[in-house]
């Protein structure tokens, strides 16, 4: 039911205390199309928007917190988690996603998946699919996030496509999971632990 502000983009605030609970994806279907200089942004808050307070969506037990073919969405602060076997962030088909400051869990699917953009300080846990799945080639950035199987353990922690970066990241797994994949060319792969 937004209005497109299509000046400066979107800002949707998600309260820390009490999650959101979806009964369907997030998608923008009514929203339109953001760009570069009038992104879409979710993020977490506790008194005042910005603030660093960590926001909850739970996808309910079923379903995505977010699934578009979308660019420039952004999501900050926040604690994206439950959804089933559904994948948490889906953004694909796009470039410029930004994930940062946020704690992605319990699903059997995927945690993020998307095309390009950054993924950075993060913590993936109780995964079943990937934790960060690039899935085609554009410039990509997966870094300084950490990743960790619980009872839903990773097929891969990170998966690159082409023409990205994973760093600095911290990968706890066992046999059951590998740690980073690769599918194309033009990666950098440095100081993951």
């Amino acid at each position: 039911t937004m209005t497109r502000d299509s000046s400066n983009g979107d800002r949707i605030n998600i309260k820390a205390g009490t999650d959101e609970v979806l009964s369907a994806a997030i998608d923008l279907t009514s929203y339109g199309s953001p760009a570069a200089d009038k992104p879409l942004i979710f993020q977490g808050y506790t008194s005042s928007a910005g603030d660093g307070g960590i926001g909850g969506i739970s996808g309910g037990g079923s379903v995505s917190v977010f699934s578009g073919s979308n660019s420039y969405v952004q999501f900050c602060d926040l604690h994206c988690h439950n959804c089933g076997s559904a994948t948490v962030l889906s953004v694909t088909g796009g470039f410029g996603v930004t994930v940062i400051n946020v704690e992605i869990d319990n699903t059997t699917g995927d945690g993020v998946r998307f095309t390009g953009g950054t993924i950075r300080n993060c913590n993936f846990h109780n995964i079943g699919g990937i934790g960060a799945h690039q899935t085609s080639g554009q410039p990509g950035y997966v870094a300084d996030s950490y990743f960790k199987n619980g009872a839903n353990k990773f097929s891969a922690a990170i998966e690159l496509y082409r023409e990205a970066s994973a760093i600095r990241n911290c990968i706890s797994i066992d046999g059951a999971s590998d740690g980073i994949i690769t599918t194309s060319y033009a990666r950098r792969i440095e100081a993951n632990s």
